[in-house]
């Protein structure tokens, strides 16, 4: 899944959040909390922030109604085109979920090599 981000795609998207759900982004893995943006062009995307347990460890409150600014690549998920999210800006507040190579903050690949 984590190979999916390909900064090569990353764009900035603006909008209202429409809706917030959670839900395994692909099967086996663990709950994620996704997005569906408005974008200030009036297209709905869906965002894939990231897992429920490290967005809960975060100060993420994002609400419906909020507006934001994400930066993420395009990808294609189970066939369905979603932007996984890089950064979060909203309310004055930025929270990085990647670095600029796309590696998840949560990822254990990523706590050993900074050892």
């Amino acid at each position: 899944y984590g190979r999916l981000y390909d900064p090569a795609k990353e764009q900035i998207i603006s909008g209202q959040v429409v809706s917030i759900e959670t839900s395994a982004p692909m099967p086996g893995m663990a709950p994620g909390m996704q997005m569906l943006v408005q974008t200030d062009d009036g297209k709905n995307t869906r965002v894939q922030v990231g897992p429920t347990w490290y967005l809960e460890r975060q100060d993420l409150d994002v609400k419906e109604n909020t507006r934001v600014q994400i930066t993420g690549a395009r990808a294609e998920i189970d066939g369905q085109p979603v932007l996984m999210a890089r950064e979060v800006q909203f309310d004055g507040q930025v929270i990085t979920l990647r670095d600029a190579q796309g590696m998840p903050m949560w990822s254990s690949v990523r706590r050993a090599a900074t050892k």
